[in-house]
């Protein structure tokens, strides 16, 4: 009798305090701080209720953190800055964003840097294409394979690639590339065509289709 009034006691307690650990403040200081002074400061949770809250530097002296929110920070000429905040966050903290500029080009100026991109990158190709050439393999596929990962659509780089790879013994490798090569050849460069097909076909063991030398 004695020990079931003790358990019972014991179900009492623990059901009392459950009962009483929801019990706290949701309020919070909060110091927003940006690497740009007066960027705005929204609360965005719900996009069809913003609300502005002020300029950094800011302090929020009873933020809710009851439930999830978002805040966006914006200034003329730079990226905006979304910030998510969990629910229950600790009491007093604190957080600071990075402002990157906006880089507005002219349309001058970005075919500038296009064309200076691209020449980049076939400096970067024919250097590695010497180096194949002098038989540098090793040095040339870690190039090369750097080069891809920075430039993966390049139809150039992915060739140089291949040719990398085949050199260095990869025959399986180069041969899934060169095939996948031959149905991305651009226009442009059709005169490639033929030549990686004669490169594959010596991969695969299959006759080439190119027609060099043939009449049209």
């Amino acid at each position: 009798m004695g020990k079931n009034l003790v358990h019972q006691t014991f179900k009492k307690v623990i059901i009392t305090l459950g009962v009483c650990m929801p019990i706290f403040s949701h309020a919070a200081l909060l110091k927003i701080l940006s690497s740009e002074p007066d960027t705005v400061v929204t609360e965005v949770t719900d996009p069809m209720n913003k609300k502005e809250l002020g300029k950094t530097p800011l302090t929020l002296n009873d933020f809710d953190t009851s439930a999830p929110r978002v805040l966006l920070l914006e200034k003329p000429g730079y990226a905006p800055v979304y910030i998510p905040f969990s629910q229950n966050v600790a009491s007093h903290f604190s957080v600071k964003a990075d402002m990157h500029p906006l880089i507005n080009w002219t349309s001058e100026e970005l075919n500038r840097k296009t064309t200076e991109n691209a020449e980049a990158i076939v400096d970067k190709v024919t250097a590695i294409q010497a180096m194949l050439d002098s038989r540098k393999v090793k040095e040339a596929l870690t190039m090369a394979d750097a080069l891809k990962n920075e430039y993966p659509n390049s139809f150039s780089v992915r060739l140089v690639y291949a040719n990398a790879l085949l050199l260095n013994g990869e025959g399986q490798k180069a041969e899934t590339l060169y095939s996948t090569l031959l149905n991305e050849v651009p226009p442009s460069r059709a005169f490639l065509k033929d030549a990686i097909e004669q490169i594959h076909s010596r991969l695969t063991g299959k006759k080439s289709s190119g027609k060099s030398g043939g009449k049209l």
